[in-house]
């Protein structure tokens, strides 16, 4: 039986696009587009879980330079080519926002699509559905008694059924669980909120960088109350790839919120809150006794609380560090040594006293050492620091609403489908044209065995 599009029932036919807005409309609304939409982003996301990310506390382009230096390195032949291709910064890259922005819309006109075939099926009137399955025949006998049995042990297999006159045609609009139609739409709203929380993730992403010493704390500023403690810190020959630093995290009331050995790319995560390996330094712990093996109060420069050990960390920006014992009047000048040619971290010590314009003394130590001047004794431990860069991300919240709204929606739309079957019959001659449209192969399965149970033969 022909069925012309402008009769109930008929599958709409797809013609050439009137413009371009309709030729994009089309790709976007397009399952196959979409799919490739989502799975060419949901790669580059997987990418940038594997290979390092630029940190985004490094703003200055030397300090970017050098980090993908370094990067690079460590993956030997390939570290070049994942530079050339902006993997270690897959971000800020076109291609990923690009994806990004294409999927989002895809995603958004899809969403449209599925809710309106919700409501078509909630409201059993399957008109508009698209039916990619059709089968036709003719048969002997009377058009309303065969459409009322098809329909009748649809019904007994959980269908809802409807029949409607449309002038010669007679049709049955057969569905089965139309809620599980909702599901593919919340399948697509989930989909929709992780689009947003990774393209609105990188504006509402609030960062802070802490260094920390040996056995020393920091208060975080991004998280009101808490603090964060370097217990130990485990270096290996691979570089900052394969340092593990043991993080403690306190809340206000310095009860321990979580603990964990941090690594690059392998951060300590509480919530929205987590904490990043992103560089490390060289330092030197300093300690002062007086002849009878007391300690003395050291003090940083523009520092104002006395110590009686101090910590000094130095970078690129800062080689020079300065320190004072109050109590005496010295002054101690310390500054990274450039020396390429030596096998650790050299530091040169000059020792002043009260305003003397020439230091009492003066040594290059490579080493845990300890110098003696006018009675003190100075002892001087070369260490290792790590900055940690804290991030709060306020949409990751929106990120996981998604993700299981979109995991419950699939699962739940697996074990109930939903099948919608349209079957329209109309007389001529004495014979039966009859029209079976489906939505899948299954729901037409399920058409063929009702009409085989209700008698008709061809």
């Amino acid at each position: 039986m022909a069925v012309h599009p402008e009769q109930p029932g008929a599958t709409p036919r797809k013609g050439p696009s009137g413009s371009p807005l309709d030729s994009v409309w089309n790709f976007l609304a397009s399952p196959i587009s979409a799919s490739v939409l989502l799975a060419l982003t949901a790669l580059l996301a997987t990418v940038s879980g594997i290979v390092p990310q630029m940190p985004p506390t490094l703003s200055d382009a030397l300090a970017q330079s050098r980090w993908l230096a370094e990067t690079s390195s460590r993956w030997g032949a390939f570290g070049e080519t994942l530079r050339s291709l902006g993997l270690f910064r897959i971000e800020d890259s076109v291609l990923w926002k690009v994806c990004l922005g294409l999927s989002l819309l895809a995603v958004l006109v899809m969403l449209e699509a599925a809710l309106r075939r919700a409501w078509w099926c909630a409201r059993n009137s399957l008109q508009n559905l698209s039916f990619p399955v059709a089968e036709e025949g003719t048969f002997q006998g009377d058009a309303a008694n065969l459409l009322a049995r098809v329909g009748q042990h649809l019904s007994e297999r959980g269908f809802r059924t409807r029949q409607v006159e449309s002038g010669e045609i007679s049709q049955l609009h057969a569905v089965i669980h139309p809620w599980s139609r909702w599901l593919r739409a919340t399948l697509h709203l989930g989909a929709l909120l992780i689009l947003l929380a990774l393209l609105v993730g990188g504006t509402t992403l609030r960062t802070e960088q802490i260094s920390l010493g040996p056995a020393e704390s920091s208060r975080v500023n991004l998280h009101e109350g808490w603090s964060v403690r370097l217990r130990g810190l485990h270096e290996n020959s691979g570089g900052l790839s394969d340092i593990r630093a043991a993080l403690v995290l306190f809340d206000a009331e310095a009860n321990i919120i979580d603990e964990a050995e941090v690594r690059m790319q392998h951060p300590m995560s509480v919530g929205t809150f987590s904490l990043h390996l992103t560089a490390t330094g060289p330092a030197l712990e300093i300690q002062a006794a007086d002849a009878a093996g007391q300690p003395m109060p050291l003090q940083s420069t523009g520092g104002i609380v006395e110590t009686d050990a101090l910590l000094l960390k130095f970078g690129e920006t800062e080689p020079e560090q300065y320190f004072a014992i109050p109590e005496i009047g010295d002054t101690v000048r310390v500054v990274l040594h450039p020396n390429p040619t030596a096998d650790s971290v050299q530091f040169l010590v000059q020792i002043y006293r009260g305003t003397e314009t020439q230091p009492r003394l003066e040594e290059l130590l490579g080493t845990a050492r300890s110098l003696t001047t006018d009675s003190v004794t100075y002892t001087f431990t070369p260490t290792t620091f790590v900055t940690l860069t804290a991030t709060a991300h306020s949409m990751r919240w929106l990120l996981w609403t998604g993700f299981l709204l979109a995991l419950v929606s699939a699962l739940l739309a697996k074990v109930f489908p939903s099948h919608a079957i349209l079957v329209q019959t109309a007389e001529t001659g004495g014979e039966v044209h009859l029209q079976t449209l489906a939505t899948d192969p299954d729901a037409a399965e399920m058409a063929r065995q009702a009409g085989a149970a209700s008698g008709r033969q061809p």
